[in-house]
């Protein structure tokens, strides 16, 4: 009776499943309407900020095209897209258009760096030059006692400088990434130096990955963007993904036109790089890539990378090897962002929740966006971090305005804050904005989504919230 009875029950599980699987999928598409009709700034004050819809930012910041991918669990929750590849063509943005994913290549590269590693082909602390074969880390005065190893070029504290390399346009030479790191010609661009001690210091460096770039093809002896399709694009399922330059046929009739922040377009230009900007991609590919490193993090199943490297990737108190990561109690929070010459992306994810937004555009101008739709996937999926905050008006005492009403310099802008009959007020170069107070020594500009805090007991400084979160000062003239 017991095997009868179980023979007759699993038919019912599996419509119980399908429910349960729509009843879920119906949620997750809630969600997304949530996040698209209900953008709102990182600072407001209840019940007087209107929301905003996607569609809106777009209009107003002449945004042609929009694609967004949310993954969850390991699954791709949802996906929409907005707007056009080409405007001339009038050709919508659809899954499968590709765009060029610019600084998002980087953690992209870096996984294929670190299978690497995993596979004892390269170890993380030993001396780059070691491995390099015909372009090497300049001796200098900077690598006396302290050298250049992957760790440090992942990590962007390898002691390399700073600098955007330059496009070439179809039919033109394009150097070789041994030309690029030495500066010779074709190259347009100066070759890359060292400005400090390997690991003392960390800037943000371009020519840190191209050392990446050029190590990877010597250990491998094989094409950068063969190796990436190995070691990551393969394992991860990423169909619609490559490095090759110039971008390949099948991409090419897929791939976006970039646009300026004037909405005038970029003609298509090869880059000479791969791993520091170079990669073609949709924010579905990149969201399976991200899908299979959380799930080797959290299983160990080292379909890309083993567990013990994936524990370095997402500790916040390591060396940040491929994302900027944050800690939020038990969680951790990790984000990249990338910009090409009309082209933006961004990738902002939950390592606990296993959760990712991943957006790329063919706009220079979506910035705002960005920052309002981390915002709205945080207050919509109930992250305890990056959220916007609503503030009601503060009635009580609040600081002497008067004696508050002094001039800044605020990163080269101008600043004034001014006690009037209508109100207290913040200038900002040419623009001024009434501020509401929030709390005895803090007032909120609406209109420009800042929150400014005084100490009445040290007004040489004023420390400013920006409306993308960042915490800045400006100091008394």
């Amino acid at each position: 009776m017991k095997l009868r009875f179980a023979l007759i029950a699993l038919p019912l599980l599996a419509p119980i499943h399908a429910a349960q699987a729509t009843s879920s999928l119906d949620e997750h598409q809630r969600k997304a309407d949530r996040i698209e009709q209900g953008l709102t700034p990182i600072y407001s004050i209840a019940g007087e900020t209107p929301k905003h819809s996607i569609q809106d930012f777009m209009n107003r910041d002449n945004i042609p095209g929009l694609s967004i991918t949310f993954i969850d669990q390991g699954q791709i929750a949802w996906a929409r897209t907005y707007g056009f590849a080409d405007l001339a063509a009038q050709t919508p943005v659809t899954t499968d258009t590709v765009f060029t994913a610019a600084s998002v290549s980087k953690p992209v590269s870096g996984t294929a760096a670190l299978a690497l590693v995993d596979q004892g082909i390269i170890d993380l602390d030993t001396d780059v030059n070691r491995y390099l074969e015909g372009w090497k880390v300049p001796e200098n005065e900077y690598t006396q006692d302290e050298k250049v190893t992957l760790r440090r070029l992942l990590s962007h504290t390898a002691g390399f400088n700073r600098y955007f390399h330059s496009r070439y346009a179809p039919g033109v030479q394009r150097p070789t990434v041994e030309q690029m790191l030495s500066g010779e010609a074709p190259s347009k661009d100066r070759g890359a130096k060292l400005i400090y001690v390997p690991g003392a210091g960390n800037k943000y460096s371009n020519p840190g990955y191209l050392v990446v770039e050029e190590l990877v093809t010597d250990v491998t002896e094989q094409p950068f963007e063969e190796v990436l399709d190995e070691l990551v694009f393969q394992p991860a399922g990423m169909q619609s993904s490559s490095f090759a330059q110039p971008i390949g046929d099948d991409l090419a009739a897929r791939k976006a036109t970039g646009y300026s922040a004037n909405g005038k377009p970029y003609p298509y230009a090869a880059y000479a790089f791969k791993a520091l900007g170079g990669l073609w991609t949709t924010p579905n590919d990149l969201g399976r890539w991200l899908i299979t490193l959380l799930n080797d993090h959290h299983t160990g199943d080292a379909t890309l990378l083993s567990q013990e490297l994936t524990q370095q990737v997402f500790n916040e108190q390591g060396e940040r090897f491929i994302f900027s990561l944050w800690a939020w109690k038990d969680d951790v929070v990790f984000r990249h962002t990338g910009h090409n010459p009309g082209f933006t992306s961004f990738v902002f994810g939950s390592v606990d929740k296993q959760q990712a937004l991943i957006v790329m555009s063919n706009s220079d101008n979506t910035q705002d966006l960005f920052d309002h739709l981390q915002r709205a996937v945080a207050d919509t999926y109930q992250w305890d971090y990056f959220r916007s905050e609503v503030f009601d008006v503060y009635e009580g005492d609040t600081i002497d305005r008067r004696k508050a009403s002094l001039q800044y310099d605020w990163n080269g802008q101008y600043v004034n804050f001014s006690e009037e009959k209508t109100g207290f007020y913040m200038q900002i170069n040419n623009e001024r904005f009434l501020l509401t107070p929030i709390a005895a020594n803090e007032f909120l500009a609406e209109e420009k989504s800042i929150k400014v805090v005084f100490d009445e007991d040290n007004l040489e400084q004023v420390i400013i919230w920006q409306a993308n979160g960042d915490r800045t000062s400006a100091q008394r003239m």
